[in-house]
């Protein structure tokens, strides 16, 4: 029955009777935040423009601003356990968490295209796309990607990405 939502104006709402009531959440965040995932009942982060990455440890009661090292808008985020996630964003910015978002490091892509989904089908193996048709790919955990081939052309958005295994996945476009 508890859920999350965030919006454009930096708010998180939270729901405990199945999305039929929500509460706001104080964030003291204005920017528009794009993703919020939780972990546990008590555990989770939210996310969006300008770098903007915020904490909670106690269900949403309380928010935390975790500094990151870009101003770039993260878009998306998956988590291989309880502590470790890996988040992507404009430009190509990847970070990884191995302390439940306490901090995140900054890991090398190539790739400079806009990223809106990344999926960890195990601890090492993860896939990330986003616009002309980018799909990139990590088998060390996120420490180096390298570029797959994409007959999307032109514009288009590669816009999500889940993968159940190491052999079974889909992505989306519009």
């Amino acid at each position: 029955n508890i859920g999350f939502i965030v919006n454009d104006g930096g708010g998180v709402r939270k729901t405990t009777d199945g999305g039929f009531t929500w509460t706001g959440q104080v964030t003291n965040v204005t920017t528009p935040l794009y993703g919020v995932y939780f972990t546990s009942i008590n555990n989770g982060i939210a996310f969006g423009a300008e770098g903007k990455l915020i904490r909670t440890t106690n269900g949403g009661t309380n928010w935390t601003s975790i500094t990151m090292n870009t101003t770039k808008a993260l878009r998306a985020v998956s988590f291989i356990d309880a502590n470790t996630a890996v988040i992507v964003g404009d430009s190509g910015v990847v970070f990884k968490t191995t302390n439940a978002g306490s901090s995140w490091t900054q890991l090398t892509n190539e790739n400079l295209a806009d990223l809106y989904s990344v999926s960890f089908f195990d601890s090492n193996k993860g896939v990330a796309c986003g616009l002309n048709g980018a799909i990139i790919k990590t088998t060390n955990g996120g420490s180096s990607w390298f570029n797959l081939q994409s007959d999307v052309i032109g514009n288009k958005v590669l816009n999500s990405v889940n993968f159940a295994d190491s052999l079974n996945g889909a992505i989306v476009n519009y």
